[in-house]
């Protein structure tokens, strides 16, 4: 090994042990390697020695988070403290990874594809974009379900696993926290949560399209392919769906509002300055689908897509090579989809199992496909994987399938949704690799062959399967990648046959159309979003930052918060539980219907005319834990003061603060038989 690469360890090793010193921002930058690089390299020094140099990075890179998360959470079970935990690991992987480099060949096999690094422009500016778009509006670090998750991280930090769900105190989590451990881990080596989760989509960005061009040269063999691969996997979705917008006006024939009263009301909805831009981007009656949103959003989806993508790598390597190392990839990688993402796990991996049936039933009529044998340990490593992580996932998901979260839509569903959303967001893939996918069967090519039934069987999967709250939409990006592999052949053809029809001018206008129209309004929406300056998730007033530090300091880690409204502000910037700070309880997190509806009916009464106060009261204690209530100056009457039913029953609630109009009451302990208080 190189002594350049000895020195490059020892110097991420060095920048990680004086992160604490270092200003935010750099801090959580200089942290990340120690969780979310050193254990993947340490693993890929063993499972992908052969690769070269970047091709080892890149699955280093997809393997540590999982590698970290599931470290950290046989520990956390033994009872290690977290911040022990999250110094133990990257020491001794660090201190494994210096050795394995030590002792590992100076040569690597030969890529099956010319060593051209186009793709690495590729991966490096979407790494970018995905970087630069938080330091441009803070808002994208906390948007949408980043507020939850980091709510679930501090939940971790403070209390250990199994964690409650931060915003409906005293029931445990029925979301997949392994996600959240990781990002625990390096909150507690002393980074931010929501930093540390943006640094995970930049590297997720940059995974991705590296394992895009990785497996497209496997596939085909051509660079020219695997860079075509790469571009329809960024630039492929919903190519040029926002031409068909005028079939909105199909609205104003019927319906409410017709007519030019509907038109008008149609255009308010298109917001080119405001991250709701994504919406009228997909086509018109199609489900809302966007790779630029999904990598700015704190959620496990994307590094679950970096898992599926590593897992069809190791599995067409153990098929063309029989390289016994991918097996393991393959058995830990769907272990990890297990435990990072259930719509993923569910969707990906029982219709990979279905295409290597597939493949087995078809070995014997077609003799050039993958041979049975190796079909079959590559079905016995997925089958492995998944028995390892689907007792995790199927403890969580039981909470979702009880009949007491009211959540009973069937699964099996034909509908127009799906068809017309598959068909418009991916038109353009789908068309150009019509001539690979024949070619596949054509010339017998055993890999393409693979990827294109799995494809076809994803496909046929997320026509007939519906999900609570339309979540079948994620399937959208699967199709993608499937698809944007097998079309990778066909994109420089194409490209030059349009410049031969139509010019170069005119060709650069079509293509600016279908391929970056989209991408472009996106970027200004999300850089534009006027939430970054008005949002209270980014920027709460100076009094409410007072109340927040006093609840963080002054309050008991297990103390539980009613904040008006559902507001879930508090479970982040107080960092404590809170009694219900969710108004979609039951549809996204599985909450029990009667339990959620007693919560909102308690609330609405202690911030309302206080009509059962002994009720209230008894639902309070029913928690056995400290109960607080803020009163912020907007809930009284028409925002005239604090809450009347709590401030007129200090025998119930006693003042604990009072900054600027902002009161919070802690509910007093019971002293003996309660009365009436009605």
């Amino acid at each position: 090994m190189r002594p350049g690469y000895t020195g490059l360890v020892l110097a991420l090793g060095a920048f990680a042990l004086i992160a604490r010193f270092l200003p935010p921002g750099l801090r959580e930058v200089a942290l990340y390697p120690a969780l979310g690089v050193f254990p993947g390299m340490l693993a890929a020094h063993v499972l992908a020695r052969r690769e070269n140099g970047l091709r080892r990075w890149v699955t280093g890179l997809a393997l540590s988070p999982l590698l970290s998360a599931l470290a950290g959470w046989i520990l956390l079970a033994l009872g290690v403290a977290l911040p022990v935990a999250a110094v133990v690991i990257p020491v001794t992987s660090w201190v494994g990874w210096l050795v394995a480099v030590r002792g590992s060949p100076a040569t690597s096999e030969p890529d099956p594809a010319p060593a051209r690094r186009a793709w690495l422009l590729w991966a490096l500016g979407f790494a970018g974009l995905v970087a630069i778009l938080p330091l441009l509006n803070r808002w994208i670090l906390v948007h949408s379900d980043a507020w939850f998750h980091a709510g679930l991280v501090w939940d971790i930090v403070l209390h250990g696993i199994p964690p409650e769900s931060p915003n409906f105190a005293g029931s445990p989590s029925n979301y997949m926290w392994m996600y959240h451990v990781f990002v625990a881990a390096l909150v507690s080596l002393g980074g931010d949560p929501f930093v540390n989760m943006a640094i995970l989509n930049v590297v997720g960005a940059f995974v991705i399209v590296s394992l895009v061009h990785r497996l497209a040269c496997r596939l085909w063999g051509d660079e020219r392919a695997a860079t075509g691969a790469v571009a329809l996997t960024l630039l492929g979705l919903n190519a040029g769906a926002w031409l068909l917008w005028p079939l909105t006006m199909v609205k104003t024939l019927s319906g409410s509002y017709t007519g030019a009263q509907e038109f008008v009301r149609q255009l308010h909805t298109i917001h080119p300055l405001s991250q709701r831009i994504i919406h009228s981007l997909s086509a018109p009656f199609a489900l809302m689908s966007s790779l630029i949103d999904k990598f700015t959003v704190a959620t496990a989806l994307n590094y679950a897509w970096v898992l599926v993508l590593l897992v069809l790598w190791g599995a067409l390597d153990w098929l063309g090579r029989g390289r016994r190392t991918s097996l393991v990839l393959v058995a830990l990688g769907t272990c990890g989809i297990f435990l990072f993402h259930g719509v993923v796990a569910f969707s990906a991996v029982p219709v990979m199992l279905l295409t290597l049936l597939a493949l087995l039933l078809l070995g014997g009529r077609w003799s050039w496909l993958p041979g049975r044998g190796r079909v079959a340990a590559l079905a016995a490593a997925v089958a492995a994987g998944t028995i390892s992580g689907l007792p995790y996932l199927w403890g969580l998901s039981r909470g979702w399938a009880s009949r007491g979260t009211g959540l009973r839509e069937n699964p099996l569903r034909l509908g127009f949704e799906m068809p017309w959303t598959i068909l418009t967001s991916l038109a353009i893939v789908l068309w150009l690799a019509r001539r690979p996918l024949r070619r596949a069967f054509r010339e017998r090519l055993p890999l393409p062959a693979v990827v294109a039934l799995y494809a076809i069987a994803m496909t046929l999967f997320a026509l007939v399967i519906h999900l609570p709250v339309y979540n079948e939409s994620k399937f959208v990006f699967q199709i993608l990648f499937l698809f944007a592999l097998l079309a990778g052949p066909e994109v420089h053809p194409w490209l030059e046959r349009l410049v031969v029809r139509h010019g170069r001018a005119r060709t650069t206008a079509i293509l600016a159309l279908l391929f970056l129209v989209g991408p472009a309004l996106t970027v200004l929406g999300y850089v534009a979003e006027p939430a970054g300056r008005t949002s209270s998730r980014t920027k709460p007033d100076p009094a409410e930052q007072v109340v927040y530090a006093w609840i963080r300091e002054q309050t008991e880690p297990d103390a539980v918060f009613l904040d008006a409204g559902q507001r879930d502000l508090i479970m982040v910037h107080g960092r404590r539980r809170l009694y219900l700070g969710t108004r979609t309880g039951v549809e996204q997190f599985a909450f029990p219907p009667l339990e959620t509806g007693r919560r909102m009916a308690v609330m609405a009464d202690l911030y309302g005319e206080c009509r059962d106060l002994a009720g209230d009261v008894e639902s309070l204690r029913a928690l056995r834990r400290p109960v607080y209530v803020l009163c912020r100056p907007e809930d009284g009457p028409a925002g005239s003061g604090p809450v009347p039913c709590v401030a007129r029953h200090p025998e119930r609630f006693a003042e604990a603060l009072r900054v600027s109009g902002y009161r919070v009451y802690r509910l007093r302990e019971p002293q003996g038989p309660e009365t009436s208080g009605r």
